[in-house]
Formats: structure tokens, sequence, C-alpha cells
């Protein structure tokens, strides 16, 4: 394995995200390694350099640890090794909170994917597709 840096230009937008995330956190790698469970510290600078893929079932962690937004880590993950499923995955959760939606008039309470319980007579209980930051 190399541990020649990789300059970010050829990094991925998820390994981008990540490396940034880990740099403007203002934590060491020892921090960061213990609070994403790892033992060995130097795992941070390969995530950094990309000479390693941070695993996306670790995302939670790390935008716990570092502040950055999970909902964009895993939207760029999807775009980055599984093209097309976040879009399907957002157009199912979409479609299957609307079908099963209560009236508004009903005053039932349900979940939308994207944030905190809405009760069906509150006004904006239509739920749209989070627009992303680049």
């Amino acid at each position: 394995m190399s541990t020649t840096p990789t300059p970010t230009s050829t990094l991925s937008p998820y390994d981008t995200a990540v490396a940034t995330a880990i740099r403007g956190c203002g934590k060491t790698q020892i921090q960061l390694a213990k609070e994403l469970g790892y033992d060995k510290p130097n795992i941070i600078s390969m995530f950094k350099l990309g000479n390693t893929h941070f695993p996306p079932d670790r995302i939670s962690m790390l935008a716990h640890a570092t502040g950055c937004d999970a909902l964009e880590l895993y939207r760029l993950w999807f775009q980055c090794h599984k093209p097309g499923v976040w879009d399907g995955l957002i157009a199912t959760l979409l479609s299957a909170n609307t079908s099963t939606a209560a009236s508004p008039s009903s005053g039932a309470t349900f979940s939308t994917p994207f944030g905190a319980p809405q009760t069906s007579a509150e006004p904006g209980n239509s739920i749209e597709r989070p627009s992303h930051r680049t």
C-alpha cells in the first residue's frame, strides 16, 4: 500500500468531504480515532489522504465526532459507490410517506424521512427533497 499523499483533486467527492470534515473538526487524530472506534490513530491520516475509504457504516459516528452533515455524506457515498441508488431511495421514502400520510384534517402525527415528526394539520406538512450543499 502506498503512503504517498494523494492530491485532494484526485479524491472522490465522498473522500474529499470526509477529509474536509476530519481536517476542520479541530480534534487530534488520537481523539478522532478513539471516537470512531479505531485503535490506531494513523487510520485517520489514511482517510484524510484518501489511501483508505471511510466506511459508510461509520458515517453517523464521523458526523457526531466532527459536526459534519451525515445525510450529505451518505448522499455522496451513494453517488460515488452506488450511482442511482440514492435517488431511488429518496423517491421510495417520499412515495411511501406521502401515500401513508393522514389527511390534513385528521390531525394525525406522522414521521418525515428528513426531520422531526409533524402533525398533518400543521402548515407545511408536505415533504420535499432536501437541498444539498455542494
